[in-house]
């Protein structure tokens, strides 16, 4: 099954190597191998491939918070129900993050859905250097295709904007975050610290000209959450400054905002760092 997964990939047949990478990923036979195999498939789907993401990453500018959004945005075209992309992504997302160093042991923090065969890790620590790498552009593709389903009315077409919002996220507090059923607030918000965790952890393997912008990304979205969660998080829900380190760390489970209320407050945080970047 695993021949025909790979060759499924290799034909960009993803629906059937998600079909089947599925099976054995929600099984006793799952494995880093088959872990693996999931989110390529999945990544395939979200127009996520290992390798060709690089030369792409280099032809678009990445220099300030308004050029990321919007090199995303162009990179990751996604409408709801018109596609799968952010859920694939989201998907993949899972399946990389619980692709653990051998020996790992993860610390009860930083551990999620650890009853399931295929247990995540919030600390890129844990994980493999190729699942770090794949997970830079997986959380891409999130925050890019999120960005595009939630930040324009569905009869726009984005190249007609400059790649510019028509629409604000909507999710704009505490509240409103807790009160998504989609799974999108915290998933954006999410993709925002996952992107940073894994440029941290894969920069110095990659080649000097996509280690560069890759480390202007991280310098640009550590200085928007700085100014957005923090301040949302403490002084805006009165959340104490651990809390919200906590919350913050937390943040790279894409459901950690139904679990604490901190988290929730982190991501209406970066929800409006976007809303006044995106411009």
């Amino acid at each position: 099954m695993e021949q025909q997964i790979n060759n499924d990939l290799t034909h960009d047949n993803c629906s059937d190597a998600i079909q089947l990478s599925t099976l054995l990923y929600n099984s006793s036979y799952s494995d880093n191998t088959i872990r693996m195999l999931y989110a390529t498939s999945q990544a395939c789907n979200s127009g996520v491939t290992f390798y060709g993401m690089f030369n792409d990453f280099l032809i678009y500018d990445f220099t300030s918070i308004d050029n990321i959004f919007k090199s995303l945005v162009q990179m990751f075209p996604s409408r709801v129900g018109l596609d799968s992309i952010l859920q694939s992504a989201w998907y993949a997302q899972d399946a990389l993050q619980s692709i653990w160093n051998p020996g790992a042991v993860v610390a009860p923090a930083d551990l999620f859905y650890s009853t399931s065969y295929n247990p995540g890790s919030a600390n890129y620590y844990d994980r493999t250097s190729a699942s770090n790498v794949f997970l830079i552009f997986v959380a891409m593709a999130e925050l890019g295709a999120g960005l595009n389903r939630y930040g324009f009315n569905s009869t726009d077409t984005p190249s007609t904007t400059g790649y510019v919002k028509t629409v604000s996220l909507s999710w704009t507090s505490k509240a409103l975050v807790q009160a998504d059923t989609t799974g999108a607030a915290c998933g954006i918000a999410s993709s925002f610290y996952n992107i940073i965790d894994s440029i941290e952890a894969s920069v110095g393997l990659l080649p000097s000209q996509i280690s560069g912008k890759l480390s202007s990304v991280v310098t640009v979205l550590n200085s928007a959450i700085t100014v957005g969660a923090s301040t949302q998080c403490t002084v805006v829900d009165g959340y104490t400054a651990q809390e919200c380190a906590a919350a913050s760390a937390r943040m790279r489970y894409r459901n950690a905002c139904a679990e604490q209320g901190a988290a929730a407050s982190v991501a209406a945080g970066i929800i409006q760092v976007i809303n006044a970047g995106w411009i």
